[in-house]
């Protein structure tokens, strides 16, 4: 297997985020949005390379469970 790129983490952890949602109501996107408009929010092209795997891999184990 090949060694996965921060872009490929950072789909990862959308499709987690999105799985999220679906349980949700769309307050909880629209939340997102304004974080991301007014600031308060970092996007994820700006986090951390450590920020980014953390994240990647609390989102690989929930995507999995939902899998079993």
């Amino acid at each position: 297997m090949s060694k996965l790129d921060r872009d490929d983490m950072i789909e990862t952890i959308l499709d987690y985020w999105q799985e999220g949602w679906y349980d949700g109501d769309q307050s909880d996107v629209i939340d997102e949005l304004r974080g991301l408009h007014n600031g308060s929010e970092k996007s994820l092209d700006k986090w951390s390379d450590s920020d980014i795997k953390n994240e990647y891999e609390i989102a690989v184990k929930f995507l999995e469970e939902l899998e079993d």
